[in-house]
């Protein structure tokens, strides 16, 4: 994975700005997230970061457009599937705090929510939804977050 390739390049601090990614990336539904969209931005020092994102899409939006991921979270393919456990799992695969792991999730799950709210209006208000897609993805992409929002990341997921 990923992850491993990474671990000898940047410090661990990059390696969770990598989960972010791979955590906003389920969350947008983006089936082009594959590991070449991913990029190590190497300074003149030696020092290594993780580029910001890029070719990002939503493809929930597209009903034409294969949903996949294209890395599994604890082998899992697709992204509404991703459950607490697929997270714990992938955290621990990483060596990383499960806990932590899955309060990000949540976390950047309200964050993407909370900018829906905030971005939607101005996209609109530049271009207009004639074709009502930007509709489409915020619908999307706040399904998602309401998931992993109503599971109970911290104790048990509800019943």
């Amino acid at each position: 994975m990923m992850f491993d390739v990474l671990s000898d390049l940047v410090s661990p601090a990059e390696r969770l700005t990598l989960l972010d990614a791979v955590i906003f990336n389920v969350l947008i539904c983006n089936s082009d997230s594959h590991a070449k969209n991913y990029s190590v931005l190497i300074g003149a020092a030696g020092s290594a970061k993780m580029a910001p994102l890029y070719d990002l899409m939503c493809a929930a939006a597209y009903r034409q457009v294969d949903q996949s991921l294209p890395q599994g979270i604890a082998g899992r393919f697709n992204a509404p599937d991703s459950r607490r456990a697929e997270w714990q799992a992938l955290a621990d695969e990483l060596r990383l705090s499960s806990a932590s792991t899955a309060r990000r999730a949540l976390e950047m799950a309200e964050r993407v929510s909370a900018a829906c709210d905030e971005v939607a209006p101005q996209v609109e208000a530049l271009a207009g939804d004639p074709t009502r897609v930007l509709e489409k993805i915020i619908h999307s992409i706040r399904k998602r977050c309401r998931r992993i929002q109503m599971q109970s990341f911290v104790g048990e997921e509800p019943n």
